[in-house]
């Protein structure tokens, strides 16, 4: 008998098999073979196939390339308008000398941002479109496991955020002409840019899981990333102004600001690029980037066990996602006793057959509720119901949500003024910058599934029946 089986027959009935030890079940779930079967697996070749047939997937591709066209062009632009046309032949080789370190850094902070967002709007619509289309039921009749659809899932979006990184590669070395240039910073901005566009990824398929539309995925991704990587700054900022407030004598280093978070990190290798100071800028892109991975591999398991726990219930009859809050039946209703009515009613005197005695106690429910209007059951609409329905959509799923969004937002900004102080007009210029970012993000992202949302909420058919005009509906 093999050790597979859990029971076998004899003379005394069924005689349970003994179990594996743990040592042979972890060696045996860690044998190679295992992963080169699984990793990356059916999900990634189905997806890349899908993807392959996408006309967004070659839309965001030229879209990406021709906005780091008109960067680098402007930036070329900017420098050459600098020089003078009287200077000497080494003048101008020098000032030429200069549009590489300048242009390199333009294109590595385009490139992290681009790529973070890219993440995101790739990693998101994972587990949502495989609600939308009715096939995550169907991931239950496979042999897969939950990691192994993540794996699957992360690989095929991590395939296209590699295609978008090479885009830019031929700038890079092209650049790299005019001198003034090393290799490792753009090694260093390739690996800060890839890593956070994986971080970011995983972010928004973590919140697929649980998000009924892609929107909300790609607003949790965004959150995610900004809040991984502003935590541990945040953190060694609060613990030195309390340590100055209450004399504690504790120094924080320096490091901790820039080993754990990649803006900081990219600041570093820009600035030395640049000024040619020694700013440590190796070890503080190395170890930002180990972190990044070391959160993604914290976001693959989480995502597996969130995974798991919604394929469970799909299995049990439930619903993928959990519903919001249930309707409270009115008690009264449920737990009114049924009125005794005899078979023979006046039904029989009118010719009709003889109402049961659950529809006789209905009857006469209905007959004693009252039948005047209750006044603020109708409701107006607008002439533009699109926009009326739109402009009453909540932006969060719960008070609760809201209440910790602005205590958190008042919290930041309370330790930001109070370290700098209200008239730092730096702060003041940085908080410009972030919200404009904030608000250019939340545009892109609120606005993704304007349609498609009504067709993941099956009222796109009911939408174009109505007298509304392709217009009202795009403005609305």
């Amino acid at each position: 008998m093999s050790q597979a089986s859990a029971t076998e027959t004899g003379p005394a009935g069924p005689v349970r098999a003994p179990r594996e030890r743990l040592g042979q079940r972890l060696r045996r779930a860690l044998r190679p073979s295992n992963f080169l079967v699984a990793v990356p697996g059916p999900i990634f070749q189905k997806d890349m196939w899908i993807s392959g047939r996408k006309g967004g997937t070659y839309w965001m591709r030229s879209m990406y390339g021709t906005a780091l066209l008109i960067v680098v062009g402007l930036t070329f632009l900017s420098v050459f308008a600098s020089l003078r046309l009287n200077q000497s032949a080494t003048a101008r080789l020098q000032a030429m000398q200069e549009i590489a370190p300048g242009t390199t850094q333009v294109i590595i902070w385009f490139q992290l941002i681009a790529l973070s967002m890219a993440g995101v709007i790739y990693g998101a619509p994972t587990i949502c479109e495989e609600k939308r289309a009715g096939t995550l039921s169907t991931l239950l009749t496979t042999p897969l496991k939950a990691w192994q659809i993540v794996i699957g899932k992360t690989s095929a979006f991590f395939v296209q955020v590699l295609i978008l990184t090479l885009a830019a590669a031929p700038l890079l070395l092209a650049v790299r002409v005019f001198g003034g240039v090393s290799a490792e910073v753009i090694v260093a901005g390739t690996c800060l840019g890839l890593s956070t566009a994986l971080l970011a990824g995983l972010g928004g398929l973590f919140f697929s899981i649980g998000a009924r539309r892609t929107p909300a995925a790609v607003a949790g991704g965004l959150l995610s990333i900004v809040v991984l990587q502003a935590m541990v700054p945040i953190g060694c900022l609060m613990i030195t102004l309390l340590s100055k407030k209450f004399s504690l004598g504790i120094d924080v280093p320096r490091w901790a600001y820039t080993h754990f978070c990649t803006p900081a990190a990219m600041g570093f290798v820009t600035i030395e690029s640049l000024s040619g100071q020694n700013m440590d800028s190796r070890i503080a892109w190395m170890s930002s980037t180990a972190y990044t991975l070391g959160l993604c591999v914290l976001l693959v398991l989480a995502s597996s066990a969130r995974l798991r726990g919604v394929l469970a219930r799909e299995g049990a009859g439930g619903a993928p996602i959990p519903k919001g809050k249930k309707a409270k039946a009115s008690k009264k209703l449920v737990n009114a006793p049924v009125a005794e009515v005899s078979p023979a009613t006046t039904d029989e005197a009118a010719g009709e057959p003889a109402a049961s005695p659950l529809e006789a106690a209905a009857r006469a429910r209905r007959k004693r509720r009252p039948t005047t209007a209750v006044e603020g059951v109708v409701r107006e609409v607008s002439n533009a119901p699109v926009l009326w329905r739109e402009t009453r959509q909540p932006v969060f799923r719960s008070r609760t949500q809201l209440i910790l969004g602005l205590v958190g937002a008042g919290a930041l900004l309370g330790v930001c003024y109070w370290s700098a102080g209200i008239d730092e007009e730096n702060l003041h210029s940085m908080l410009s910058v972030l919200g404009a970012m904030i608000m250019l993000l939340s545009a892109a992202a609120s606005t993704t599934s304007s349609i498609s949302g009504e067709r993941e909420a099956r009222t796109w058919e009911a939408l174009i029946t109505t007298p509304l005009s392709a217009w009202d509906i795009v403005v609305g």
